[in-house]
């Protein structure tokens, strides 16, 4: 049957604006000054951004009411050819022109990855005579990229030979074990952040945490199971366990409120479909692929899926479908985020308890805080963590100098036999603790942070352990923490666990009259203080 003169042209498959999964900390919006000055910007600079990449930009530049990001780090998932770029173009360029931001640093897995992005900004600035104007040097050495421009009261106009200094720069990178080490930035982008090794993440979280108002992005598609898209799955994890939690929170504060919601600072945001989606469904493709029917033709999906990715390779490269994580973590990283302080002005008090943890070979150790809060919660704290250990006794007489009878546990089974001795020898006080002391400890551990009697200050040193750390299993059931002999370094994870272990028998000994070891905060009675005191290690 024809079809009639009148009827109408099929519809043009088009992708959704919006992602699937986010986390959008309370407080962003798209409705800022700066926001919309950042897209205005752009727009000067020939970047029309789509609805979903003005939408992204907008939120990521929300400030509170100390002009602070609200989101201090974002976490940007989308398969590629979408536009991720032209978002991560326009930030920078608000940063280069717009905002107080000295230092931006755009990283890459590769560097030739990185050069194309520097090469596409460059275009954007060099086609824009007003910004070109300010620009001092375009360096396209081999290794040393960067946009450099001139300081503010320079009287020199465009590209060119000066003397003036202390002008904004971005640069062009490939992530390495040693680069990370310059990761000092206002702004820090890591583009292809499914390739992300612990080294860079141990290097970056020191460096940022001495500016004043840094914020890191985070970008890639979905990542398959490999140890280099751990940190991208530990902030996936995140997201969607932040996500559920500010969900149930506003459903119990109910219409109106006057608490103040206390969560992670990360803006999460995800184009992706579910692992079990119909890959052959193209309401699907549109989910996932939000430039659909804009910048991507459906062609180029079918292309895709019919001769050029594997079925694997397409729910992956293009749905955004994650592949499961092989191993089970004790304790998920939604679940210890959950835990995690969120009031700046908390300070533990008194009584502490501390650990020292040395890994098997001697190398690399940890030392940890534990204390009982107010409100019957345990409190947990790494203090330093360290690839040496000659560092540990000054540590230590430190310690016991400042807050005397507050046991240090050393595990006898760990590499630390000559840190013990040194200790010893020092006039150190340590306090042996056993495989089964270790056991005990734990089994205590998991179960205050699975019953939400446990609470931590999100150090992420301690955070990446805590995923890495696995069970290994003993007689009875019983077990320990392994993983001793992979990359990441758990010390700290059992550095806590034995400081916890240490704070329960310093308090169960002031309980004389007990009989059993108890399995709830509330039965820990604190006989040894009571006047409050500031943590001060």
């Amino acid at each position: 049957m024809a079809a009639s003169a009148t009827s109408s042209p099929p519809a043009v498959l088009r992708g959704h604006q919006r992602p699937r999964l986010s986390y959008i900390p309370p407080g962003c919006t798209e409705n800022s000054d700066l926001g919309e000055a950042a897209v205005a910007l752009a727009a000067e600079a020939g970047l029309q951004l789509d609805d979903w990449q003005a939408w992204v930009l907008k939120l990521s530049l929300s400030e509170d009411d100390e002009l602070r990001w609200i989101a201090g780090q974002i976490l940007l998932v989308v398969s590629r050819q979408n536009g991720k770029g032209g978002i991560l173009e326009a930030r920078e360029l608000a940063g280069l022109f717009l905002l107080d931001e000295q230092k931006l640093i755009h990283t890459a897995h590769e560097l030739k990855t990185a050069t194309r992005h520097r090469r596409r900004l460059e275009k954007l600035i060099k086609q824009t005579p007003d910004l070109n104007a300010l620009v001092k040097r375009y360096n396209h050495s081999h290794g040393q990229e960067s946009i450099e421009l001139h300081a503010e009261d320079c009287p020199t106009v465009g590209p060119g030979i000066c003397a003036c200094a202390d002008g904004k720069i971005i640069e062009f990178i490939a992530r390495s074990k040693l680069s990370g080490r310059g990761f000092d930035g206002d702004l820090v982008v890591l583009d292809e952040c499914m390739v992300l090794s612990d080294d860079v993440m141990d290097a970056l979280a020191p460096v940022m945490s001495s500016k004043p108002n840094p914020q890191i992005w985070f970008t890639g598609s979905a990542a398959d199971d490999t140890a280099a898209a751990r940190t991208m799955r530990n902030l996936r994890e995140v997201g969607i366990a932040e996500s559920k939690r500010l969900t149930e929170w506003l459903a119990a504060q109910g219409t109106v409120t006057t608490e103040k919601w206390r969560g992670t600072r990360l803006l999460y945001l995800e184009w992706s479909v579910p692992s079990d989606a119909d890959k052959d469904d193209r309401a699907n493709w549109a989910i996932a692929n939000p430039a659909l029917g804009i910048r991507m033709r459906v062609e180029t999906i079918e292309d895709e899926r019919t001769l050029l990715l594997s079925d694997e390779g397409f729910g992956r490269e293009r749905l955004g479908m994650w592949g499961e994580s092989s191993g089970e973590a004790v304790i998920p990283m939604g679940i210890w985020t959950a835990r995690t302080e969120h009031d700046p002005l908390f300070v533990a008090s008194p009584p502490f308890a501390f650990a020292v943890e040395v890994d098997s070979a001697g190398t690399r150790a940890s030392l940890a805080a534990a204390s009982r809060r107010p409100d019957g919660l345990w409190h947990v704290e790494l203090i330093r963590a360290e690839p040496h250990t000659d560092w540990i006794v000054e540590a230590c007489q430190t310690l016991q100098r400042r807050h005397r009878g507050a046991p240090i546990v050393v595990r006898t089974a760990s590499g630390a036999a000559p840190t013990v001795r040194a200790l010893k020898a020092a006039g150190v006080d340590v306090t042996p603790a056993t495989t089964r002391d270790e056991e005990q400890a734990c089994a205590r551990f998991a179960a205050a942070v699975a019953d939400d009697e446990l609470r931590h200050l999100d150090d992420p040193i301690l955070a990446a352990a805590v995923v890495a750390g696995r069970k290994q299993d003993r007689d009875d059931e019983a077990w320990i923490w392994d993983r001793d002999d992979v990359e990441t370094d758990i010390t700290p994870l059992k550095a806590v666990t034995m400081a916890l272990h240490g704070l329960q028998q310093h308090l169960l000994a002031g309980t004389r009259t007990r009989t059993h070891v108890p399995t709830n905060p509330d039965d820990f009675v604190d006989h040894t203080t009571t006047s409050p005191m500031h943590l001060r290690w």
